[in-house]
């Protein structure tokens, strides 16, 4: 239930296991999960009587999409550019000739 609703928050994308009270949760305390790896509380070799496990849901750290646009594109097929893979000979004079790289 408590980890249902960290998942529909977008402010989160990821949990950690706080309040460890038996060996069991204490081995698994300072992990991060994603959603789809969280272990279900109380943890299967749970020791404590009554478990006092909860999630802490872990924030987004990135703000914004960091590209605002895709550069990537323009710089590979700018048709004002040649294209380096093109095969033609680039390097000028003769002391370049015939010798493999």
């Amino acid at each position: 239930m408590e980890l249902e609703k960290l998942r529909q928050n977008k402010l989160f994308w990821g949990v950690e296991i706080k309040q460890a009270g038996c060996a069991a949760a204490r081995r698994l305390a300072g992990q991060e999960f994603n959603f789809e790896e969280a272990p279900a509380l109380p943890l299967e070799d749970c020791s404590a009587a009554m478990c006092s496990c909860a999630y802490i849901g872990l924030k987004e750290k990135r703000e914004q999409q960091r590209r605002q646009h895709d550069r990537r594109g323009n710089l590979r097929f700018d048709p004002d550019k040649p294209d380096r893979r093109s095969r033609k000979e680039r390097r000028r004079g003769e002391k370049w000739r015939g010798h493999d790289l």
